[in-house]
């Protein structure tokens, strides 16, 4: 069995992680293979399961666009064309937007607000500048008007072959022949074993939800409620569920 959960606000909650989650993780993954499915680059996450001591079969980072294994191996990655992501800049640029660019494994911000300045505290952030040579892998947008990110993923789905999602204040934008979903089913061809789970709480966590038991967390957002059948406060409670399934 696997279980690939979104970090932020579903493992994470309130800026920190249980220490009953954690066990609970730990217990799960005696018998079967436990995954952090985020948004985050691998410098993003990686920190963050140190800081936690949390242990992991694998991550699904960048919402899908990059997959690893054990120890880290790197098992897939899918870019953004190069040429749409660069008008696709241009065009934030121009509309002085608050971005970040990555190429799954580490980002730099072209501009900061106060909000991303707070959330990068403690990250290994590139410049902007470095970003540019590398490989375009997602790009994210910042904002704290919801109405200026839902007219901008309209706009990039519309023009650009991009998938584009709300997740609380930010609009990620990736390729879109890629999502969690798809991140998590590699993974379960990589272990050879078709029985998945997902938990979240945000707009880039919905194809994961509906596609691998439609669980989220209780403060999820309106979009994911669409979807999901079943609500948990703590990721200890999701385990406790599908592994009750497992057994009856």
């Amino acid at each position: 069995m696997i279980l690939g959960a979104d970090w932020d606000n579903t493992i994470k909650i309130n800026h920190d992680v249980r220490k009953e989650d954690i066990e609970a993780i730990n217990n799960f993954r005696k018998h079967n293979k436990f995954g952090v499915v985020t948004g985050r680059t691998l410098s993003m996450i990686k920190p963050e399961l140190e800081k936690y001591h949390l242990g992991y079969d694998f991550l699904v980072c960048s919402n899908g666009t990059v997959v690893f294994g054990e120890d880290d191996n790197l098992i897939s990655r899918i870019d953004m064309d190069h040429d749409e992501a660069s008008e696709l800049l241009s065009y934030l640029i121009s509309k002085e937007m608050v971005f970040c660019l990555s190429d799954g494994i580490d980002f730099g911000y072209h501009r900061l607000n106060d909000s991303s300045r707070n959330f990068i505290k403690g990250f290994n952030v590139k410049t902007y500048e470095e970003m540019l040579g590398r490989p375009y892998n997602g790009i994210f947008v910042r904002s704290d008007d919801h109405d200026v990110l839902c007219k901008l993923k309209s706009y990039i789905e519309n023009k650009y072959h991009m998938n584009a999602a709300i997740n609380r204040g930010n609009l990620d934008i990736y390729a879109n022949s890629t999502n969690k979903a798809i991140g998590l089913a590699i993974i379960g061809k990589y272990y050879h074993d078709d029985k998945i789970y997902a938990i979240g709480d945000g707009g880039n966590d919905i194809d994961m939800i509906n596609a691998y038991g439609k669980m989220a967390m209780k403060d999820c957002s309106d979009d994911v409620k669409k979807y999901a059948t079943s609500y948990f406060d703590y990721v200890k409670d999701c385990i406790a569920y599908i592994e009750g399934k497992d057994n009856g």
